[in-house]
């Protein structure tokens, strides 16, 4: 683990490829990305009717989001279309939040740490944020998009305008359409700083307590790591639900409309 003094906000790089820099929250996401593929291979070829215990758990975490998916998308189709994607992002997640409560990943390579947290490294989170709205965006699309476009720009609004009343009721219409825009980048910083936050405090905590005096380096960090598995859970399960709630938003809007 490094020090307080050496986490900072930006990533180390650990080597490059070209111009490119590779980090260690790149390598870190890395081998996450095949440990996440190892494990669903795992699963797959040891699925029973009785369930083995990561049979079980994966079993109950895709009956849970599931349950909560087909609560939230109106049309029952895109919603086992966009079950996967919500499993993946809550496995992405969670392992990125807790990789490195693994002791034998604190690998030192010259005088930076081989590895780091994905989630602490601000680039992460956005990215994930950009894509669920950006995809949102992209269903309702491809459901209508006339009925989508409308609710940003009210040009049918503009084509009514038939006095002055009308003229300043369309005004009203663009600048609530232009809020929604604003609230539309808005959700990419909302979901992204909300996961980036809560791990990238708890992770600097940690190295704080620990780096406080040797007495504090072993026993006492043990709740807080504790409470880093609790808290990486619930941001992954967070930042699912919100995934949904975004991806379903749109999509029942223009989905209804469109329905009518």
């Amino acid at each position: 683990m490094a020090s307080s003094e050496q986490f900072g906000l930006q990533p180390e790089v650990i080597f490059h490829i070209g111009p490119a820099g590779v980090t260690n929250a790149h390598l870190a996401f890395l081998l996450i990305s095949i440990l996440i593929v190892a494990f669903g291979l795992y699963v797959a070829n040891t699925a029973r009717m009785i369930p083995t215990r990561p049979q079980a758990a994966m079993e109950t975490i895709i009956l849970w989001f599931k349950e909560k998916v087909d609560l939230s998308f109106n049309d029952p189709r895109l919603a086992a279309r966009i079950l996967p994607l919500i499993l993946t992002l809550f496995l992405v997640v969670f392992v990125s939040n807790e990789f490195m409560t693994l002791p034998f990943l604190n690998f030192v390579y010259g005088s930076d740490h081989l590895f780091r947290l994905p989630t602490t490294h601000f680039a992460f989170p956005l990215a994930l944020g950009l894509l669920v709205v950006v995809l949102s965006h992209l269903i309702a699309i491809s459901i209508s998009p006339r009925r989508h476009f409308a609710h940003f720009i009210k040009l049918e609004a503009l084509f009514k305008v038939r006095s002055i009343p009308d003229f300043l009721n369309w005004l009203l219409e663009s600048f609530l359409g232009f809020l929604e825009i604003i609230d539309e980048i808005a959700k990419i910083i909302s979901i992204s700083a909300r996961l980036f936050g809560n791990i990238f405090a708890g992770e600097l905590m940690g190295l704080v307590v620990v780096g406080i005096s040797t007495y504090t380096s072993f026993i006492v960090p043990i709740p807080l790591y504790v409470l880093g598995i609790f808290v990486g859970l619930i941001q992954a399960a967070v930042f699912c639900l919100m995934s949904i709630q975004y991806l379903s938003r749109l999509a029942n809007s223009v989905g209804s409309k469109h329905a009518h």
